[in-house]
């Protein structure tokens, strides 16, 4: 039946871009047997035709690892051609920006190395859709180099890529249709020269090619060849006995598990040997190697115990020594080298066991020579003990006589007359029965004392105060020729009965100095006490004539503090000897410590209370308080002279009074004149300075200690801002200078000070007002 060309035009323009298989049996579902040969005929020449394949120079490959290699960039310069691929990427994603491969391009290329351009000059385009295109480091999709995928690049357009590449490293530039689109393009390339191989130098840098020694076994052993200059990176193929081996680094690592001569070479190739495309190539170079076992190495010799070799055999590695004789294992080193260790190992007989006596301090138990505790008494116990002192000797066992003699104290505390007594009451306790003899000698401490400052070597102590004490017992005991001391410490903690929390000394905690307060101890909970022991802390005072006779006593304190109150008593019911009440005294009022100021102006420094007032006691002049009622107060006075300033203050409830002693004192003014210390010279050159401006009178300490500071101090009535201070030595030359502001000093100023002794003139000027004085530091 003739075929109607009009109603297949659609099939036949479908299948124009289908693969040969699928046209095939399409036409043989509706076509007779010569007819499809027929349109297969056209439909290739139309495939062909569309696809142009012979039009494209250097041709493209469908898959990365079968494309041909460029030889620099400078072969796609100008590249013009389209995406008939009909092999997708096997990238998924296709690349880091996203989308999906359809019909994928490849070309291989390799450059000189640095900065590249690429730029794709798309033309017209099958969908509209338009090309995504990049450039991979490798074809198995892990090293991306650069990327234009999404969004498409469309029709009629051009996108240039910028990236910097190794030398000598192959890279792959692919081109895929967006949704399969077959567009037309045209490269323009910049940058990317050919590369060139330098020579390969000999493997390992051995001159004479022959590698050795390589031990039997030997892993990991490095081969290499130098890198190429200029970061040059290209493919090396590696062999041993003509085997490919490694990777395609300048560097391999192999493993020689038998001994033998091998032959190893290295050829460095720039390009793609799966597809046979070279550009250069370097090599190879040989080495031999020769592959050798290590000799035997000699042990030093070693003894073994009797109990060592008996009953099952001493292991040594993988053998099992029973007597002696020389013993082979082989063994491998951290390289994997195989050699062979021998080693004469002399088993000694069976000793004779040694006689081991113990004197176990504080129950601590024997520990024999291998580690292993015995515990408890003991009289020719047999144990394993291992090797004595002597090396070429063993113990296979030894007897064992062991005793734990004990020191027990059976403290008592006794109250007599208001004073503690302890009695430690220490008795030996030989719970071994060993007939030894002992001797024993101590002394008591402070537990809080860490000197240990000896307090009796008595069996008895006496205390005055609560807190605990112990005694170091020194135990020596003598066994059968052999003597050790033990040293054992034992402590007791002198405090109230907790059994009567009720009993403690009543009356105020806070308490004003020198005033008198009552305390008083409740004997209700004790009956029968008839002497009470009191006793206060240093500078306290009792008031009560008999206080021994008294539960209630009035005291006071001569000097502020934390203080404390102390009663001791006598009864037979109670094991208690003291009670003590901490007590804080205060004094209101304290004006500070008497001092000298320069001047007549100062601050007082007083302490801080609820309510206080300043006021005058004596002076030869008048007294203005910047506010009297300030501890800290501003203090002016008209005159120097000695002050005697009273703080009449109230705090915590007590009421002081206090006084402070401050001298006020300056220095004669000293005007500019002549003076023997200095020449006449100097004078005019004093008088010139002063003239200079408006002369102010000063005066400051003449002379002064060479302590780095004096003051300078003018007339009220002149008002300045800053003060520029300059000291001048006798040559001439400026040995110090500085500013001050009157606002941190008004009429009376500190400045700084030379520290080298000698006669200065110094120069002030006060915003135009200027002076000179010569001032002597010694």
């Amino acid at each position: 039946m003739p075929l109607d060309i009009r109603r297949n035009n659609f099939l036949i323009y479908f299948l124009t871009d289908q693969p040969y298989e699928i046209m095939k049996n399409a036409l043989q579902a509706i076509l007779p047997i010569k007819t499809v040969f027929t349109y297969l005929f056209i439909l290739l020449l139309l495939n062909f035709s569309s696809n142009g394949f012979a039009q494209c120079t250097p041709p493209m490959a469908e898959e990365c690892e079968f494309s041909s290699v460029l030889c620099s960039l400078d072969e796609l310069n100008g590249y013009a051609c389209n995406n008939p691929s009909t092999v997708a990427s096997p990238c998924n994603p296709l690349c880091s920006q996203g989308g999906v491969g359809h019909n994928t391009s490849w070309w291989g290329f390799v450059t000189n190395g640095g900065t590249v351009s690429i730029t794709m000059e798309i033309g017209g385009c099958t969908t509209q859709q338009g090309l995504q295109f990049g450039i991979w480091g490798d074809c198995v999709c892990r090293e991306e180099i650069v990327c234009r995928s999404i969004p498409c690049i469309p029709p009629n357009s051009n996108a240039t890529v910028n990236v910097n590449l190794i030398a000598c490293k192959t890279y792959y530039l692919w081109v895929d249709g967006c949704s399969g689109d077959i567009c037309d393009f045209t490269l323009h390339t910049s940058g990317g020269g050919p590369p060139q191989l330098s020579p390969l130098t000999p493997i390992n840098n051995v001159q004479t090619r022959v590698i050795q020694p390589v031990c039997e076994g030997a892993c990991n052993f490095l081969f290499f060849v130098n890198p190429q200059p200029g970061g040059c990176e290209p493919t090396y193929v590696w062999t041993l006995d003509g085997d490919e081996v490694g990777d395609n680094s300048n560097e391999q690592r192999l493993d020689f598990p038998d001994q033998g001569d091998f032959v190893i070479c290295v050829t460095a190739y720039i390009g793609n040997p799966t597809s046979g495309s070279i550009c250069a190539q370097e090599g190879p170079v040989c080495a031999t190697i020769k592959v050798r076992p290590n000799p035997d190495k000699e042990g030093v010799p070693r003894t073994i115990c009797y109990e060592q070799a008996n009953p099952g055999g001493y292991k040594w590695f993988s053998q099992r020594i029973f007597q002696t004789g020389y013993y082979r294992e082989q063994f491998t080193d951290a390289n994997c080298c195989k050699f062979d260790s021998l080693v004469l190992f002399n088993v000694l007989p069976r000793p004779t066991p040694q006689k081991i006596n113990y004197i176990g301090c504080n129950s601590e138990a024997y520990k024999s020579p291998l580690g292993i505790s015995i515990p408890g008494c003991r009289t020719n116990y047999e144990f394993n003990a291992g090797k004595t002192q002597d090396p070429y000797r063993c113990d296979s066992t030894a007897l064992l006589t062991a005793i734990y003699p004990t020191i027990i104290p059976q403290f008592t505390q006794t109250c007599n007359q208001g004073i503690v007594g302890i009695s430690s009451n220490l008795t030996i306790i030989d719970s071994c029965n060993s007939n030894a003899s002992f001797s024993y000698k101590y002394f008591w401490y402070r537990l809080q004392d860490p000197a240990k400052n000896i307090l009796s070597t008595d069996d008895r102590i006496f205390v005055t105060k609560p807190e605990s004490y112990c005694i170091e017992v020194s135990l020596t005991t003598l066994f059968e020729s052999q003597s050790k001391t033990c040293t054992s410490t034992f402590c007791y903690d002198v405090k109230v009965d907790t059994n009567h929390a009720n009993l403690f000394i009543s009356g105020a905690d806070t308490v004003c100095l020198n005033q008198q307060y009552r305390m008083t101890f409740d004997t209700s909970e004790v009956p029968g006490i008839q002497h009470f022991f009191w006793e206060l802390s240093p500078d306290g005072k009792i008031s009560t004539p008999v206080p021994e006779l008294s539960n209630s006593i009035d005291v006071s304190w001569t000097v502020k503090g934390n203080k404390k109150a102390c009663l001791s008593f006598k009864n037979d019911s109670l094991n208690i000897c003291f009670l003590c009440k901490e007590i804080t005294v205060i004094k209101a009022a304290e004006a500070g410590a008497d001092f000298k100021v320069f001047g007549l102006k100062t601050s007082l420094n007083a302490n801080p209370v609820s309510t206080g007032l300043w006021r005058k006691i004596s002076g030869p002049g008048s007294v203005a308080f910047s506010n009297p009622r300030d501890p800290k107060s501003r203090v002016t006075v008209s005159k120097t002279g000695i002050y005697q300033l009273e703080w009449d203050a109230t705090n915590y409830g007590c009421h002081d009074l206090d006084t402070v002693q401050i001298e006020f004192f300056t220095y004669p003014k000293i005007l500019v004149k002549k003076t023997p210390l200095v020449s006449e010279k100097q004078n005019q050159r004093n008088q010139q300075i002063t003239n200079q401006g408006r002369i102010v009178n000063f005066q400051t300490p003449n002379p002064i200690e060479s302590v780095g500071r004096t003051s300078i101090e003018f007339d009220e009535s002149i008002l300045f801002e800053r003060i520029q201070y300059c000291w001048i030595n006798l040559t001439g030359s400026i040995e110090l200078n500085g500013t001050v502001y009157n606002t941190n000093c008004n009429s009376i100023c500190e400045i700084k000070a030379p520290v080298k002794s000698g006669l200065y003139l110094l120069q002030i000027d006060a915003d135009g007002f200027r002076g000179v004085q010569k001032v002597l530091i010694y």
